[in-house]
């Protein structure tokens, strides 16, 4: 999806104001560089289920064509709410793209952390695999 920034993309994808203002949102910068493009990891959550939801954006600016691309996956594990219990075992499930699942319309809180395109490249590969 190509949006024209990360706030803005994610202003449209939550809808309508009344969304906006029940949404808990936190900025945190770790960049050390300045460049043409903007990157994001974005650690997010809905509610509406008796577990909840997380799920990660991987967003980016760019500064040259004035556009931004974002996307999201997260992990939906098998069977029912008792394979969620535990943070320190593998969980079967699998990964799937939020905005084919409309997650990311649903954000609830959101915490949006600024990198730098290494720290980007690196957690996209992580994401991915």
């Amino acid at each position: 999806m190509v949006l024209r920034s990360i706030p803005l993309a994610f202003t449209l994808l939550l809808g309508a104001p009344e969304s906006v203002s029940a949404q808990v949102s936190k900025t945190l910068d770790l960049s050390t560089k300045q460049g043409k493009n903007t990157y994001y990891v974005v650690f997010a959550s809905r509610g509406g289920s008796s577990t909840g939801h997380a799920f990660v954006v991987w967003g980016l600016e760019d500064g040259v064509h004035r556009k931004s691309t974002i996307r999201a996956f997260g992990l939906y594990p098998e069977g029912d709410g008792t394979n969620c219990s535990s943070a320190v075992r593998t969980v079967p499930g699998r990964v799937m793209d939020e905005l084919l699942n409309h997650s990311v319309q649903s954000i609830s809180q959101q915490l949006i952390v600024r990198v730098d395109e290494a720290d980007f490249q690196r957690s996209s590969r992580i994401g991915r695999a």
